[in-house]
């Protein structure tokens, strides 16, 4: 069963470590049973869409009535709680704003009581796929009510990093960062993908008080990489 974490009070600054130049790429954290943990954990943005194109509001597609306090529910996706959004603020992340969700498809399935560590879950949907686990059940109003606010962290760009295609496939492509281009933005996008990058403190602030819901890779130098949901 999973409990609902305390919201830290410490302030980024606390994270600072002088002068560094460097950026890593944020993720979810594990999951249990694979695709299904990631749609129990995480919903989905990309199904529906944004409402009116790629600069709306996500309509997200999850599970209530417990949300982790940060999700990653598609490509590029951050998703939080109102509680996660105010001790963000509060510990002063440069270079977000955040946007209202829209809770278009809210389903009840008590996923944060059941044994985690189980080698399957209670059930699986009934067609098969994950996604059946949120769309073979009715939108329910109360719950996404009760699930209260939802936002979503818009990132502004933050570094220069370049793409270089490695070979004949397009998913054969190395990005680097360009050194001395990051501008001192927490949690910023780039022109050339859709990862998530994150600053040094925030990623040191992440993994001290958030490890079960996010991790981390080197930002520095990655390939492309096929993520499963997140």
């Amino acid at each position: 069963m999973i409990e609902r974490p305390q919201m830290p009070k410490e302030p980024l600054a606390s994270y600072e470590h002088g002068s560094e130049d460097g950026v890593s790429i944020m993720d979810g954290g594990e999951v249990p049973w694979g695709d299904y943990g990631a749609i129990l954990a995480h919903g989905m943005s990309c199904h529906l869409g944004r409402l009116g194109g790629e600069d709306g509001p996500i309509q997200l597609e999850r599970t209530g009535p417990f949300v982790p306090p940060i999700t990653f529910p598609g490509p590029g996706d951050i998703v939080v709680t109102t509680e996660m959004k105010e001790t963000m603020q509060d510990a002063g992340f440069r270079g977000i704003l955040f946007r209202p969700v829209i809770k278009a498809h809210i389903v009840e399935v008590p996923w944060h009581t059941w044994d985690l560590e189980a080698e399957e879950p209670p059930y699986w949907a009934e067609e098969g796929e994950p996604e059946g686990l949120i769309l073979d059940q009715e939108h329910s109003p109360s719950m996404a009510h009760q699930l209260g606010d939802l936002w979503e962290i818009v990132r502004q760009d933050g570094a220069k990093v370049e793409r270089v295609q490695m070979g004949s496939k397009a998913w054969e492509v190395r990005f680097h960062y360009v050194p001395g281009t990051w501008n001192g933005n927490d949690l910023f996008s780039v022109k050339t993908n859709r990862y998530r990058y994150v600053s040094p403190r925030a990623k040191r602030w992440f993994e001290r008080h958030f490890s079960r819901w996010t991790s981390f890779r080197d930002g520095t130098d990655h390939c492309f990489a096929l993520r499963s949901r997140t």
